[in-house]
């Protein structure tokens, strides 16, 4: 119980702390090793929860509410790199968790740079870079130097020679594709030639969306539906 508790707690502090230092930053610091030790040991902990406090079993609010929260956990770690990387042994499959796509105007590519310059994972499709474009904040009053406001990129996915999807992306505003989000990155900021994308998976999504429903579910339950039920017992 002490334990869980000030696993808890740790998780919180984290999660500030990666509020003020940055989204990147942040990726880095919660994929380090470390962490997937202190994501994989607070899981086991809710798991272990459930066999040394069955009372937890024969309370359906309590339970969904502790399911949830494993998945919530269960589902990034599924789709990390250490996550795809068991994926790999057990499947003899492999899918990068995270890399990054270099693509020039008026060509199209199908491979993944991963982490570290560890190697190219080739997609089972194409994406093409019909357009690249940034978007300037008007010029300052002495008419000298332009601040970046957007950059778009007009892409085009292509499988088995035929385009199945386009899209025009923008940050924080991904295509979703083939079991993958690729977001703008970043771009060449000399000749606006070419765009750097960030390729996600998306694996463990699903997982993490059945845990916030679960989740919701044990906490409605908690607050609202048992205290009703108590309630019309004592009537």
């Amino acid at each position: 119980m002490w334990l869980g508790l000030m696993l808890i707690i740790t998780l919180t502090v984290l999660s500030v702390y990666g509020t003020f230092v940055g989204a990147e930053h942040a990726r880095i610091l919660f994929n380090t090793p470390a962490m997937q030790i202190f994501w994989i040991l607070l899981t086991i902990t809710l798991v272990m929860s459930l066999i040394i406090f069955p009372t937890l079993i024969k309370r359906p609010s309590l339970l969904l509410a502790h399911m949830g929260c494993i998945l919530i956990l269960a589902g990034p770690i599924w789709s990390s790199a250490t996550g795809h990387q068991i994926q790999k042994e057990l499947f003899r499959s492999y899918e990068p968790g995270i890399g990054r796509m270099l693509i020039y105007e008026g060509q199209k590519t199908n491979e993944v740079v991963l982490p570290g310059y560890s190697g190219i994972y080739e997609l089972p499709f194409d994406i093409a870079l019909e357009d690249f474009r940034i978007e300037y904040y008007d010029s300052n009053a002495s008419g000298q130097g332009r601040m970046p406001k957007d950059f778009l990129s007009d892409l085009r996915i292509i499988r088995d020679g035929k385009t199945v999807l386009e899209k025009t992306i923008e940050v924080n505003h991904p295509l979703h594709y083939g079991g993958y989000y690729f977001y703008q990155y970043s771009y060449d900021d000399q000749a606006d030639r070419y765009t750097i994308l960030a390729v996600v998976s998306d694996k463990g999504i699903f997982i993490v969306f059945t845990g916030y429903m679960l989740l919701t579910a044990g906490l409605f339950g908690c607050c609202w539906f048992a205290p009703a039920i108590r309630r019309l017992r004592k009537k």
